[in-house]
């Protein structure tokens, strides 16, 4: 199992737009920096995935999911999640060159 990580923070979600929400002093991410040989503000402007840094409560949050997903892990014995099957198949089709439809 892997373990619970950070977020990406991108350019247009409201973590990005609304610092309020938890992620303020934002950077490109590192490999912008690695990348291109550019003053931090000229990557600002151009990157589209952003590091913020860490907080002591997300350390707590992803410590406790962690837990609960190992938790969950051993009550399954392993096995995948499984959905229920749809009571109607859906069948995806196309139009062919010829007019005429047929399954995709």
């Amino acid at each position: 199992m892997l373990p619970a990580s950070r977020i990406a923070i991108e350019r247009f979600s409201p973590y990005f737009n609304q610092p309020e929400l938890g992620f303020s002093d934002l950077r490109a991410a590192k490999h912008y920096r690695l990348s291109y040989d550019l003053p931090d503000e000229e990557l600002y402007d151009f990157a589209y995935i952003f590091d913020a840094p860490p907080l002591a409560s997300a350390r707590r949050s992803c410590a406790r999911l962690d837990g609960a997903l190992l938790d969950w892990e051993k009550s399954t014995s392993g096995e995948p999640a499984r959905l229920p099957r749809p009571r109607r198949a859906i069948v995806l089709v196309k139009p062919s060159p010829r007019g005429h439809l047929e399954h995709a």
